[in-house]
Order: C-alpha cells, then structure tokens, then sequence
C-alpha cells in the first residue's frame, strides 16, 4: 500500500472544472498566477492523525454526544467506529510501516470515498439535473459530501482549534495526556471533522433543506477558493456558537452553483452579473489564502 503525502483539502476533480487544459488562474498572497490543479489548495500528510489515546475518543464523545442528548448512543457508537483505527494498531497486530501508512491514509482515504460516490451528483448537477435530491437517500448522500467539502479545509482546521479555546473545554481536554490541549485538539481534527460533516448532514436531511441551482444569465463567471463551500449566513462570524442559520452555497462550475437553503424558491434561479459578484464577494471573504477562476482579469477584480 503506497503513502499518500500530497493531499488535496479542495477535491482536486472539483477544481477541474475552472481549468484548460488543467491550468486554471489562483490568486494567493496578492499574486496571480497560472497553475495545475495537482499543485494547489492541498498540503502534505494534511489529514495525517496525530497521536491519541482512548482518552481522546472519551473527549470527543464528551462534545459531541452530550448525556442530555436523545440520540448520544448512537453518535457514541458513530464516533467509535470512526475510531476504530486507534483500535485497529493498538491491536499490535500490524508492523510500523503498515501502521504508518494506516494513520497517513485513513481520513484521505474516506474522502476518496465520498468524493467518488458524489461524482454522480456533481455530473447530474452540471448538466442542470437535479432529480436525485427528491430521493432520500441520494439527498443524504449528498449532503453529507458537501458538509465534508465545508469542514475539510485548512480554514475550517484553524477555525476549529481557534473555536476549542475554551475555558471549560480545556478543563476537559487537561484530562488527557496532552500537556498543551489545542495541539491535542489539533491531533484529534481529522476524524474529528468527518465525525461532524456526517452529524450536520443528518441534520440537514431531517429539516429537508431545498436543492436550487444557481445558473448565471450574463457573461460573468463564477469563482472558487480554498473554502469552496460557505454558510452565507456565517460570513464575518467567528465564533461558532454565534451562527444562528444555515444557508450553504457551493459553486460547481464557472457558470453554476449550488444553493442548499430553508426558503422555497424554486429549484432554479437565473442570477444576473451583479448577484453573481455578490456571491464571489462571499467566497472572497470566506477564502482563507487562496482563490480560483478561469482567467487572471476575474481574479483581479477580487484582489484585496
């Protein structure tokens, strides 16, 4: 089994979208330039876990599944069995190198997954077909594919053990055998995030958010970046229990998007060009160091 070092925080099939010829335009510290898809919105061993113990599973279970929650049973068995590589090499019954590959793997491998039984969605989407959101299933699955494009990046991770400096959850976290507890929350982050993405996906398919496709009527041009998918009721909020709604827009195309919202508004909206900056302006802010189009003079008008 090979190693996966180079590991993409933006699915790199997603990005194809905006490329020629695989090249699409970036802009990033104030600099626009031409580049693959292979290259960019990806880290080396950026879902790696980090070291933990049961302790850390116990931590978990402590914020996510709360006594005073009906369902805390299931999430705990959800969690454990997301955890169950810790099990897997405490077992000793796998060499170093395996185990290495193991810890390297796992969470990159599980987007994999997801990403390749989204693939259809994404295609159906493209093609302005949206019928298999009606299907309860489908609608689930793809659900918890675009949560999991929400909560894999680089700014959601910083955002996260940003958010876990806590008085009362650093109490918790001194339980443990870490002695500084936001780089134990840090070790914890990749299971941690996918955890999460398959709670607010469930979450989601009970309240029955609608599916609109956004389709441009002008010449303008959608944009990307290294936090593809935004709650555009979020935008300027940095403190995660201060989020009161959900709305989350995901462009799939430099002509299309995704619009996952509570309000009844059809399943297709034609924007003109002075929403579809609105929208950019959106991802712009929400971005953490990186954006993405199909040409260099669209990305200019988003240089700060």
């Amino acid at each position: 089994m090979e190693k996966k070092r180079k590991q993409h925080y933006v699915w790199e099939y997603y990005l194809t979208a905006w490329a020629s010829n695989q090249q699409v335009y970036c802009l990033r510290d104030h600099k626009i330039f031409p580049t693959n898809t292979e290259n960019i919105l990806q880290e080396r061993d950026f879902y790696r876990i980090g070291s933990f113990n049961l302790e850390t599973i116990e931590l978990i279970k402590q914020l996510l599944a709360p006594k005073n929650n009906s369902n805390s049973y299931l999430i705990k068995d959800m969690i454990e069995d997301y955890f169950s590589v810790y099990f897997e090499i405490e077992s000793k019954k796998m060499d170093s190198s395996s185990a290495d590959i193991l810890i390297n793997n796992y969470i990159e491998d599980l987007h994999s997954k997801v990403e390749s039984e989204a693939k259809k969605y994404i295609e159906s989407l493209r093609n302005k077909n949206i019928e298999f959101y009606k299907d309860e299933f489908n609608r689930i699955r793809f659900t918890t594919f675009i949560m999991a494009q929400y909560l894999r990046t680089n700014k959601m991770r910083n955002n996260f053990i940003s958010n876990m400096n806590t008085p009362d959850l650093i109490e918790k976290s001194l339980k443990t055998h870490w002695k500084d507890p936001l780089n134990g929350l840090k070790e914890a982050w990749p299971i941690f995030h996918v955890i999460l993405s398959s709670m607010l996906a469930a979450g989601l398919a009970l309240q029955k958010y609608n599916c609109v496709l956004l389709e441009i009527s002008g010449e303008c041009e959608f944009i990307t970046g290294d936090q593809p998918v935004i709650n555009t009721k979020s935008i300027g909020i940095n403190i995660l229990s201060e989020v009161k709604e959900l709305e989350f827009y995901y462009p799939i195309t430099n002509k299309l998007a995704v619009l996952l919202t509570d309000k009844n508004i059809g399943d297709k909206i034609s924007l003109s060009c002075e929403h579809v900056d609105a929208y950019n302006k959106l991802i712009m802010r929400a971005s953490d160091k990186a954006l993405v189009a199909t040409n260099k003079e669209l990305l200019d008008r988003y240089r700060t």
